[in-house]
C-alpha cells in the first residue's frame, strides 16, 4: 500500500521534469519578455512625464498622452506576438493561426501607421494654430483677416484626412500579397472600371473637394454669424441653408453627369446633357423673381448701405426705419408707423439715403416776408427760433439765406441741423411753432410757402 502511494510522487516528478524539459526554455523566454515589457513600459511612462514638464512648440500634454498610450499598446502587442512565436514551435494550431495573421499583417501595419501619422499631424497642426492665435490675441502677430488662421487650419486638417485615407487604402492594398482579398478587389472593382477608372477617380475627387469647400464656406459663415453686428443670426442661417443646397445641387449635377457619362455614350449622352440644360434654364426662368431678390439681398449685404435700426430714405422719398434685413425682403417702419416689406430688388433700383450714418441731418424751413421788413430782423427771428428748439445741433450752426423773390415778398430759408434723425419730424414741428411765436412777438407777419 505504501509502495503504491510512493509511485504517485515519482510519476508526478517525472511528468514535471518532462514538461520542463520540453517547455522550460519557452516559459523562461515568456517570463523574460514580460519583465522586459514591464520595464520598458515604466521607463517610457517616466520619459513621457519628463517631457510633459518641458515646454514644446508642437507637442502638448494631450499629444504626449496619446503617444504614450499608442507606444504602450505597441509594446504589449509585440510581447504577445513574441510569446505566440515562441509557443508556435510546440503548437501546430498556433503556428497555423500566426501564418494566417502574418499573411495580412503588412497591410494592417501600413494602414495603422498611416492613420497614426495622420492623427499626430492633425494634433500638431491644432497645437501650432492655437499658438499662432495666442500670438494674434497678444498683438505679437498680425493676421488679416483674423479668421484666416481658423480657415487655414480647417482646410489643412481635412486635406490631411483626405490624403491619409487615400494613402491608407492604396498603401494597404499594395502591401497585401497576391491572391485573396487583393485579387478580389482587382477583379471586382478595378477591372470592371477599366477605362472608366479616371472618371470614377474624378467623381471621388469631386466629392472630396466639394465636402472640403462646403466645410470651408460653412466655417466662414459661422464666423460671420459670431462677429457680425450688421446682420441678425437668422439672416446668416438662411444664407447658410441656401449655400448648402447650392453645394448639394451643383455637386449632384456634376457627379450625376459623370456617372451617366460612364454608362451612356454617344448621342444618348448629348441628349441627356441638352435635357439637363433645358430643365435648369426653365427652372431659372420660373424662379427669376425670387433669385433676383436673393441676389439683390446678397449685394445689399456686401454693399452695406444701412444697418438694422437705421433711418433711411428709399424708393420714392420713403423715409423709414429699417427693422429687419432678409435675403429676399427688407422690412421697414414708416414715420406713420406702417410696417412695409419691400423686395430687395426694388430697394437696389433707387438711391438710398442713410440719415443715421450721415451724422447731423439738415432741416430747412422757408418763410415769406414783405419787402418792408429788413432781412436782419427776419434773420434774427429765425436764428432765435432755431436756438430755442430742442434737438437742433450747435455745430454746424444754423444759417439763414435769401432764397428767392416772389412778387412783393422775399423767400427766406433757415438751414439747421438735428443730432438724431429719428427726431426729425418732432424737431421741425417745434421749430415752425417757435418761428410763429417769435414773429408774433416782434409784430412781423410771416407767411409760409404753400
Amino acid at each position: 500500500m505504501l509502495g503504491g502511494m510512493g509511485l504517485i510522487p515519482l510519476d508526478l516528478g517525472s511528468d514535471i521534469s518532462a514538461f520542463l524539459a520540453e517547455f522550460g526554455l519557452i516559459i523562461l523566454l515568456i517570463i523574460a519578455m514580460f519583465v522586459v515589457m514591464l520595464y520598458g513600459l515604466a521607463y517610457f511612462s517616466r520619459y513621457i512625464e519628463y517631457q510633459k514638464l518641458k515646454e514644446h512648440k508642437y507637442l502638448d500634454e494631450k499629444i504626449l498622452k496619446m503617444i504614450d498610450k499608442v507606444v504602450h499598446w505597441v509594446i504589449i502587442f509585440l510581447v504577445v506576438m513574441l510569446t505566440l512565436l515562441a509557443i508556435q514551435f510546440k503548437s501546430p494550431a498556433v503556428k497555423e493561426a500566426l501564418i494566417e495573421f502574418f499573411y495580412y499583417f503588412p497591410a494592417i501595419f501600413v494602414v495603422m501607421v498611416i492613420l497614426f501619422v495622420v492623427f499626430v499631424l492633425v494634433k500638431i497642426l491644432s497645437r501650432l494654430m492655437s499658438s499662432l492665435r495666442r500670438q494674434v490675441t497678444k498683438g505679437e502677430l498680425l493676421v488679416e483677416p483674423p479668421r484666416f488662421l481658423s480657415l487655414t487650419e480647417l482646410l489643412l486638417k481635412y486635406t490631411i484626412y483626405t490624403m491619409g485615407i487615400i494613402f491608407a487604402v492604396f498603401g494597404g492594398l499594395a502591401a497585401l500579397p497576391s491572391g485573396g482579398i487583393k485579387d478580389w478587389v482587382v477583379v471586382n472593382i478595378f477591372n470592371p472600371l477599366g477605362e472608366k477608372w479616371p472618371s470614377f477617380a474624378f467623381v471621388v475627387f469631386t466629392l472630396v473637394i466639394a465636402y472640403i469647400l462646403f466645410l470651408f464656406v460653412d466655417s466662414v459663415l459661422e464666423d460671420i454669424k459670431k462677429r457680425s453686428k450688421k446682420f441678425s443670426p437668422r439672416v446668416i442661417d438662411v444664407f447658410r441653408s441656401i449655400s448648402r443646397y447650392l453645394f448639394i445641387i451643383v455637386t449632384s449635377a456634376v457627379v450625376g453627369l459623370i456617372l451617366i457619362g460612364m454608362v451612356v455614350t454617344g448621342t444618348g449622352l448629348y441628349v441627356i446633357a441638352i435635357g439637363f440644360v433645358v430643365t435648369m434654364s426653365a427652372i431659372l426662368v420660373v424662379l427669376a423673381g425670387p433669385v433676383r431678390n436673393i441676389l439683390s439681398g446678397i449685394v445689399l449685404m456686401m454693399a452695406d448701405p444701412f444697418d438694422e435700426g437705421d433711418r433711411v430714405k428709399i424708393l420714392d422719398n420713403l423715409v423709414c426705419d429699417v427693422l429687419e434685413m432678409n435675403l429676399t425682403l427688407t422690412t421697414v417702419k414708416s414715420l406713420k408707423g406702417e410696417m412695409i416689406s419691400i423686395p430687395n430688388s426694388e430697394i437696389m433700383s433707387k438711391s438710398i439715403v442713410n440719415f443715421t450714418r450721415s451724422g447731423t441731418y439738415a432741416v430747412t424751413v422757408e418763410v415769406k416776408v414783405s419787402y418792408e421788413v429788413a432781412h436782419e430782423e427776419v434773420e434774427e427771428i429765425l436764428l432765435a427760433a432755431a436756438e430755442k428748439t430742442d434737438g437742433i445741433a450747435d455745430e454746424p450752426k444754423p444759417q439763414v439765406f435769401g432764397k428767392d423773390v416772389d412778387g412783393n415778398v422775399i423767400v427766406h430759408q433757415l438751414l439747421a441741423y438735428i443730432e438724431h434723425p429719428g427726431d426729425m419730424k418732432r424737431v421741425k414741428s417745434e421749430l415752425i411753432y417757435n418761428i410763429q411765436e417769435m414773429s408774433h412777438e416782434k409784430g412781423i407777419k410771416i407767411l409760409f410757402p404753400e
